[in-house]
């Protein structure tokens, strides 16, 4: 996984490492060595390219993973106050005894939320 994570973040920012050496190269040679106009679409292009790569890495986590998985699906079901599963094959009593914890704290929540009056 780090190997795949890695290669992205090379294959994104590697060109954006020779544009900016090229730049340089221009700015302190006064020289021209590419139009400003096809500098100008070639940022706009990297700069797209590097932000759509982003979240490229949530999804090969979550591909490559069980443990990412079953940690933000655990993250996601605290947040809501919702009723925490204990992940697939951990059937150890320290995870029970966190798992029955959260899911206490999960229907205090849900009380709590429900004793509140409505403001109107």
């Amino acid at each position: 996984m780090l190997v795949v994570v890695v290669t992205l973040f090379l294959l994104v920012e590697f060109p954006l490492g020779v544009n900016m050496s090229i730049m340089i190269v221009e700015n302190t040679s006064n020289k021209a060595l590419v139009d400003e106009d096809t500098r100008a679409v070639l940022d706009l292009f990297l700069n797209l390219i590097i932000l759509f790569s982003y979240p490229l890495n949530f999804f090969i986590y979550c591909a490559m993973s069980r443990q990412f998985r079953d940690a933000f699906r655990e993250l996601c079901c605290l947040c809501c106050g919702g009723a925490i599963a204990p992940p697939s094959g951990h059937n150890d009593a320290a995870t029970m005894y966190v798992t029955v914890e959260m899911n206490e704290l999960g229907a205090e929540r849900r009380q709590s939320h429900a004793r509140k009056p409505s403001k109107v």
